[in-house]
């Protein structure tokens, strides 16, 4: 037996013709059929992988009822965070022998759009959807009980029954809120992204009840809400807390890039991080350990574990071992590093 070129493709009649076998034999022994033996199940395996041979997911499916492909509807991935929820995606669609479908949107409005499209379609088994819009969760919840599965991701303050994964946000801005608060800081702004929907809504909350639980009244003058999650908005939260003269000892960020915009702005400012003001960013992203040069204390939520998760929540679903509405909440971990500090006392 001689395995083939690379750039052959090798069918299940090639198998059953190496294995001496018939092309019945050989389907039923790929697919884990019962009345094969196990001797026989081994050596048609062994020479499958020997030949080179793959299944077509899409031959299969005729067989199944199943496309073995998920969809991954998501608004874009230009920055680090997105492609580590990516790598999360692979290791679990390898695991699972699974084939992913992307779905590209140029906006969070999109989103609904586009997973109904892949409903209707039927190209997809399910779909894992990230971070829509408040408005759009009943209709998601709507394809969802006419039984195509899907998983949310980031599915903001109201799940509203769908099934979901995100990472714990309100505990997580807690947790960040009370290291600076135990550092001594009064005057903590917060630049978010929205208060409605995604990771801004439990983010903000977490903020409120911290301050609140440490008997500090909440000044809607330090909270800027509405900001995209890249570091231009840091620079525009900076400058405007700056030019409206608004007091401030730290800051917390949306994410990890909106804090290293900000840092950049303070640093414009003559504003020294963290001996005149402290900040934090969420999600540590890889570059997070080294800018700035001291590193950025940040809140860590496992980004890749999240993808991998989520992508296994489908695959379960699919299968019909769990029912649809189940939600996760991932815990997250406070990264100390290098950019906070107690107030300076000139500006306590």
């Amino acid at each position: 037996m001689q395995t083939k070129d690379v750039l052959s493709r090798v069918s299940i009649k090639d198998v059953a013709k190496a294995a001496s076998a018939s092309v019945s034999t050989v389907s039923r022994a790929l697919n884990d059929h019962p009345d094969v033996s196990t001797e026989t199940r081994d050596k048609i395996l062994h020479i499958a992988k020997t030949l080179g041979y793959e299944r077509n997911p899409f031959a299969q499916s005729l067989i199944s009822g199943r496309s073995g492909l998920v969809a991954i509807i998501v608004h874009d991935i230009d920055n680090d965070y997105h492609l580590q929820l990516l790598r999360g995606f692979s290791r679990a669609a390898r695991a699972y022998e699974q084939e992913l479908l992307f779905s590209f949107t140029n906006s969070r409005q999109e989103t609904l759009q586009n997973c109904i499209s892949v409903y209707r379609r039927g190209v997809a088994d399910g779909a894992l959807v990230f971070s829509p819009m408040p408005e759009e969760q009943p209709r998601l919840l709507e394809v969802q009980n006419a039984g195509f599965p899907l998983v949310v991701i980031h599915p903001g303050c109201s799940p509203e029954g769908l099934t979901s994964i995100e990472p714990a946000d309100f505990e997580g801005a807690r947790m960040a809120m009370q290291h600076l608060i135990t550092l001594g800081h009064r005057r903590i702004a917060i630049a978010m992204e929205s208060d409605v929907w995604g990771a801004g809504c439990g983010r903000l909350k977490g903020y409120k009840a911290a301050l609140t639980e440490a008997g500090i009244p909440i000044d809607p003058t330090l909270t800027q809400i509405g900001l995209s999650g890249f570091p231009e908005s840091g620079h525009a939260a900076a400058q405007h807390w700056l030019q409206a003269g608004v007091e401030f000892t730290a800051v917390l960020c949306f994410n990890d890039l909106v804090a290293y915009g900000l840092i950049q702005e303070l640093n414009t400012f003559g504003i020294a991080v963290p001996e005149e003001v402290s900040v934090i960013g969420f999600d540590d992203i890889p570059n997070s350990r080294y800018i700035p040069p001291c590193g950025l204390t940040t809140v860590r939520q496992p980004i890749a574990d999240i993808g991998q998760q989520a992508l296994e929540m489908l695959v379960r679903l699919i299968d019909g071992e769990i029912e649809p509405g189940e939600h996760i909440h991932v815990p997250m971990e406070l990264i100390l590093r290098g950019t906070t500090a107690p107030p300076a006392p000139s500006r306590s």
